[in-house]
């Protein structure tokens, strides 16, 4: 399932204040005094979660960006980052290859969108 940039867009502006405080501060509080951090986030859209949560990590971060969409992919790299942090975003459809998405070193795993689409 794929969604358009611009639903996308529509959503994170009521997304964004909807994130729980407790959670983000405790995601914040686990990596607190760590010189970097390895962040992989499934199904990420056009980056939604790294907007919302890369304030409040070290100011190293390694982020690796999985969506099976390539147009989202391509709007989830911004054209500048800030000094000391990288973005590889890897095309995956999590259905077929989950543990490509989750190859290599990783300290957090997001998934907030991946969420809010698989039922139980």
């Amino acid at each position: 399932m794929s969604f358009s940039a611009q639903w996308l867009e529509l959503r994170e502006r009521y997304d964004t204040p909807a994130r729980n405080p407790g959670v983000l501060d405790a995601v914040a509080a686990a990596f607190a005094g760590k010189p970097a951090i390895s962040v992989t986030d499934l199904a990420c859209g056009t980056g939604s979660t790294r907007r919302a949560i890369a304030a409040r990590l070290p100011v190293r971060q390694d982020w690796r960006l999985v969506d099976n969409d390539l147009s989202l992919l391509a709007r989830a790299r911004p054209s500048t980052l800030p000094a000391g942090v990288t973005i590889t975003t890897v095309p995956v459809d999590l259905a077929r290859d989950l543990e490509a998405a989750l190859d290599g070193s990783v300290d957090l795993v997001t998934a907030s969108a991946l969420l809010d689409l698989v039922s139980v």
